[in-house]
């Protein structure tokens, strides 16, 4: 009886602490245009998002045309949703936030970060950016299958995501998965798509890695010029003013 008592109390521990966990705030909800949508960690249904709302670890967010959310981090970094997106943001450990782009855009403003070994990652199956102070961008494309990574301040590194690993795998290719190794600085590589993206690769300001389904990508120099006519792009460096946000 009395093992049969205890056992019962773990597990309510056990589940108390994963309820927790899970209800942990990471953020904010600071802009939002339009009737976006939030999936709270461990539920499966879809609610309107408020003003200021308290952004826990797991939750999901939803937005269809027109829509645009803006997420302040506890450490002050803002992610902006585009239209037509869905992401989720999980903190698998106090010094770790990621964001998990299932589709569409991502905008990213990331504080530097003075914590050691502190990260933030931005993933879709293809690909994963780490960055530790900067500003950039993620489209991940459900229609052609490519995950699109451009940097408008700083650096970032870019390496595979999760399914893209497991493709590896199925193909008896070892990849690099314990976390990025140091890397050098940004090298000019073969022409478009002739390499696989097997381990990390480095873009700075100014430059977009595309990468494709199979591993495929291309990296090279945007037109800043042409890009800072984009709607999207001018609507983001508009709110990074009033963010005020430092990568120093």
């Amino acid at each position: 009886m009395k093992k049969t008592l205890c056992a019962g109390i773990f597990s309510l521990l056990c589940a108390a602490a994963v309820v927790f966990a899970l209800s942990e705030k990471v953020g904010a909800v600071s802009y939002m245009v339009g009737a976006v949508n939030i999936k709270k960690a461990g539920t499966a249904v879809w609610k309107p998002a408020r003003m200021n709302q308290a952004v826990s670890n797991g939750d999901a967010f939803q937005t269809a045309k027109a829509e645009v959310v803006e997420i302040t981090l506890s450490n002050g970094s803002v992610v902006r949703i585009s239209e037509q997106s869905e992401i989720t943001i999980n903190c698998p450990a106090d010094n770790k936030v990621m964001a998990g782009v299932n589709k569409g855009k991502v905008w990213a403003n990331i504080k530097k970060l003075s914590q050691r070994g502190a990260e933030f990652e931005v993933t879709s199956g293809t690909a994963t950016a780490a960055i530790r102070g900067t500003v950039f961008a993620m489209n991940n494309n459900p229609d052609d299958s490519t995950t699109s990574v451009k940097v408008y301040d700083g650096k970032v590194d870019v390496g595979p995501g999760e399914e893209l690993k497991n493709e590896y795998e199925k193909q008896g290719i070892a990849v690099e998965t314990e976390g990025r190794k140091e890397i050098g600085g940004p090298q000019e590589i073969p022409g478009p798509f002739e390499v696989s993206l097997m381990d990390w690769v480095s873009i700075v300001k100014g430059q977009q890695i595309d990468i494709q389904k199979n591993g495929k990508y291309n990296k090279f120099r945007f037109d800043q010029k042409k890009d800072a006519q984009d709607e999207w792009v001018k609507f983001n460096q508009e709110r990074d003013k009033v963010a005020a946000i430092s990568h120093e």
